[in-house]
């Protein structure tokens, strides 16, 4: 086995040093992304509630508007 030249090694160097860098910022991409899905759950939950409230609420007035107005 012939030795490696160190040019080649230190090129290879480089090369994994980049590949490091490339997964790190990926890494902090997906933690953003996840962080992201987790506050579009919750505001998701908050959207539902608050449609469910609406709905109530209106159904409630028009029940009251049907029962007082005379028709």
């Amino acid at each position: 086995m012939e030795p490696i030249d160190r040019r080649d090694y230190g090129r290879l160097e480089a090369d994994v040093e980049h590949l490091k860098s490339t997964v790190d910022r990926m890494e902090n991409d997906l933690r953003a992304m996840r962080d992201m899905m987790e506050q579009g759950k919750g505001s998701w939950k908050t959207l539902v509630a608050m449609g469910g409230l609406v709905s109530a609420v209106s159904t409630f007035v028009g029940w009251l508007i049907h029962g007082w107005v005379p028709k």
